[in-house]
């Protein structure tokens, strides 16, 4: 697996800086989420320390439960709250929306979904994947790589074709857990 600093190499800077300093890697990850093969390794073994899971069901089924741990769409709360803090900066928001906006014409895992998910689970997967892009983005903006790169390492575990669901352990101490 490639990890996130591999995949968000940083180009020659050209041009403006549309997304703030950071532009560069801002576009790196519109060129990896337009290149993933959404859920392509799900339910593969996995190698290094994470904990698999072995369904959808089991991979979806912690977030309403946990509701302190996980925001709403399943993504783990505390490094969401990172993110937030950092674009509280009027600037830094104003790049992050713009990434985010943008971000979305190269995403579209909806497509690579498996037929037999049921609409509810599709639409949990759905608002999951469309939160993490906007954090995503939002880290890549405002968040230096020292103080969280939560959002960036989901990015290297789609980019694998997994479906990272969860977090063990309190973070950031802890390890994934990954369909």
């Amino acid at each position: 697996m490639k990890t996130w600093q591999e995949l968000l190499q940083e180009p020659p800077a050209e041009g403006e800086a549309e997304y703030g300093p950071n532009s560069a890697a801002v576009l790196s990850a519109f060129g990896v989420l337009s290149d993933i093969k959404w859920f392509s390794r799900v339910g593969q073994p996995l190698e290094g320390d994470a904990v698999a899971v072995k369904s959808w069901a089991e991979a979806i089924a912690p977030w309403p439960e946990d509701s302190e741990r996980y925001l709403h769409s399943g993504q783990l709360a505390a490094p969401a709250a990172l993110c937030r803090e950092a674009i509280e900066d009027p600037e830094l928001r104003e790049w992050a929306e713009l990434a985010r906006d943008d971000a979305y014409e190269y995403f579209n895992a909806s497509a690579f979904l498996p037929k037999d998910l049921s609409t509810r689970q599709e639409d949990v997967i759905d608002l999951y994947l469309y939160d993490f892009v906007g954090w995503l983005m939002a880290e890549i903006v405002a968040v230096p790589a020292e103080t969280s790169t939560h959002f960036r390492t989901l990015l290297a575990w789609f980019q694998d074709g997994r479906f990272p669901c969860g977090w063990q352990g309190e973070w950031p101490q802890g390890r994934w857990i990954v369909y």
